[in-house]
């Protein structure tokens, strides 16, 4: 994800911060790819719930320093 630009084969998915940002806004409608791309770059971390009764827990995705001061950032951006 860091050489994003200038790279071949397939683009990728958040090349610019802007692109980070818009994810990062409406983290709760993103599909589990870009959620696992973004909790790669250190944007979002994996918080597993515990459901009641049986089952497998499910995952809460929470936005983690890097990614709020990011979006902090960008609310100074025109």
């Amino acid at each position: 994800m860091a050489n994003a630009v200038n790279t071949k084969g397939r683009p990728a998915t958040f090349a610019t911060k802007k692109a980070v940002v818009a994810a990062l806004a409406e983290v709760n409608t993103l599909s589990r790819f870009l959620k696992l791309q973004l909790v790669e770059a250190g944007y979002l971390a994996v918080q597993s719930v515990k459901s009641e009764g049986r089952g497998r827990p499910a995952h809460d995705y929470v936005l983690t320093g890097k990614a709020k001061g990011l979006l902090n950032l960008a609310k100074n951006w025109k």
